[in-house]
């Protein structure tokens, strides 16, 4: 693991890289959904950093060389009480349509081809314009509705969740060794 001089570019190579790991070469898409595609990669990418840098006990500048999306910290982000929840949907559902378009012959089929991508940028626009709503009648980020007070900061679940976890991995090593 690296540190580098300029995280957002370090960033940018990161998100560049998962993108073409899951998504292949983007290059041949219309710019506006590959900057769609940037941007969600960026957010997605930068909030898991995150979460990985207080896991690991990291600095706040600490980027890795190379990033594998570990299942169990990205289940952790959709969780109910994770501020990115909405950032990792978004994430997720970028993916499957993403996965949809490249299923789509562009050659033969461009009317389908076509129709897919407006829609993965209608999706775009819709939010978009719910945040502008949301800016317009004065609520702010993702908490609000009559549950905004109920909310439990995500990292106090994080961490008894890792917390509880490690202490049941000491007991069951006690229990082996006691066994034995």
């Amino acid at each position: 693991m690296t540190r580098s001089m300029n995280p957002d570019s370090a960033l940018e190579k990161l998100c560049n890289a998962a993108m073409q790991q899951r998504l292949g070469d983007v290059s041949g898409l219309p710019q506006e959904l590959v900057e769609y595609l940037l941007k969600v990669y960026r957010e997605f990418i930068s909030s898991y950093l995150n979460l990985l840098r207080q896991k690991e006990n990291k600095s706040a500048d600490w980027i890795p060389e190379r990033l594998s999306i570990d299942s169990e910290l990205e289940d952790g982000m959709r969780h109910y009480f994770s501020d990115y929840q909405h950032i990792t949907r978004e994430f997720n559902r970028i993916n499957q349509q993403m996965d949809r378009l490249q299923e789509i012959e562009p050659d033969t089929q461009r009317r389908l081809y076509r129709h897919a991508i407006d829609e993965i940028l209608s999706s775009r626009n819709q939010e978009i314009s719910q945040a502008d709503q949301n800016e317009k009648s004065g609520q702010k980020g993702y908490h609000r509705g009559r549950r905004a007070g109920l909310r439990l900061p995500f990292m106090v679940v994080f961490y008894h969740y890792f917390a509880l976890k490690i202490i049941y991995c000491n007991f069951a090593n006690a229990y082996n060794l006691m066994s034995k």
